[in-house]
């Protein structure tokens, strides 16, 4: 009989058993503190392979008995380990599982670290099987892809928005995976999504106005605001593109502090600001929000720091009606695209483009 250690001493990979002649009688796998490992027999009972949980660090004494042809029994004894991992990396997941209710452009993202603020690099050439590790089971079906932001990020979305009512289960299962240099997978996580209504707002900086949409085609709004965007004159025009609205990111107040992206004081563009109805619809600092003090310009010309500035009606609404994964597309601002890297820059690029920065082909 042949006892062979899991593959690579990976607790994620079976111990298995292997009759050299005749059939496998009894297995016992010895779990260190007590009791056995489940396992199950192969067709003849020629092998065995356990399905129960193994650790990391352990030592598994194992007894195997099987019979020959003409009926002799012999038993094998021996012991098998899995590795003891020198770093244990963590799949963070966006949204968090707790987040369940998405709107139709949410991203899914699943980003590798060892610690909050310690990332795990991954190189180009284990990418492939690190994502064979990842799993996104959508209902109805749609076709997506991943994408690889940087080399500990990666990102899911679909060729276009999300059906309302569609149910997605992702799946990090990463337990046991080897990420290079004796770093190795922790846990794995899931979680589960429901993506809500249609909603969408495009904001056009040449009409001074944001229609709301609530179907992917455009053609019939329910509302319109006017609006002030980013003011190109001051150089701090908004990011045109598909915007995705941020996971919980709403408050209202909220304190605006120019120093966040770079412009402290003493410069003379500077600020902080309390603003309400905030809504955030990238990480680049940009909001659609209400400002009174734009109120005179809104539906007129662009004089904002970038974010969408609304009434205090429209950004009331807009607060209670927008929710994560909803919509903003940005036209005529006189910016540039939103970048890929900022949240959620992923809508910015075309779909043979992402498609091609799947690891996997």
């Amino acid at each position: 009989m042949h006892i062979a250690a899991p593959e690579e001493g990976s607790p994620a990979n079976p111990i298995t058993v292997t009759a050299t002649s005749g059939a496998l009688k009894s297995v016992d796998v010895a779990i260190p503190g007590g009791g056995s490992l489940q396992g199950t027999f192969g067709s003849g009972h020629r092998a065995w392979s356990s399905t129960g949980q193994l650790d990391f660090g352990r030592s598994y004494a194992v007894t195997a008995t099987a019979a020959n042809a003409a009926g002799a029994v012999s038993t094998t004894k021996g012991s098998v380990s899995t590795v003891t991992p020198g770093t244990l990396v963590f799949p963070q997941l966006t949204p968090a599982a707790g987040l369940s209710d998405i709107g139709v452009g949410q991203p899914l993202r699943v980003d590798f670290v060892q610690s909050p603020d310690d990332t795990q690099a991954i190189a180009p050439t284990d990418r492939a099987a690190i994502q064979r590790k990842l799993a996104v089971t959508v209902n109805p079906p749609q076709p997506g892809a991943w994408y690889w932001i940087s080399s500990n990020i990666v990102d899911y979305r679909p060729k276009a928005y999300w059906q309302p009512g569609t149910t997605i289960k992702l799946t990090a299962g990463i337990y046991g995976a080897s990420f290079g240099h004796g770093a190795f997978g922790k846990l794995t996580r899931t979680a589960t999504y429901t993506v809500h209504a249609t909603m969408i707002a495009v904001a056009d900086g040449h009409a001074e106005n944001m229609k709301i949409y609530d179907s992917a085609d455009l053609t019939n709004p329910i509302k319109t605001m006017n609006i002030s965007l980013g003011s190109t004159a001051n150089g701090t025009p908004t990011h045109s593109g598909i915007h995705v609205v941020v996971t919980v990111e709403k408050h209202n107040p909220y304190i605006m502090n120019s120093c966040t992206y770079g412009l402290c004081p003493p410069d003379p563009g500077a600020y902080i600001a309390k603003e309400y109805n905030a809504v955030r619809i990238s990480d680049d600092g940009e909001f659609v929000h209400t400002n009174l003090n734009s109120i005179g310009s809104q539906g007129s010309s662009n004089v904002s720091h970038g974010c969408v500035n609304l009434n205090s009606a429209d950004g009331k609404w807009f607060y209670e009606h927008f929710k994560p994964g909803d919509v903003v597309i940005v036209n005529n601002s006189g910016g540039p695209k939103l970048p890929l890297g900022d949240l959620w820059g992923d809508w910015s690029l075309p779909w043979s483009v992402w498609s091609a920065g799947n690891a996997t082909g």
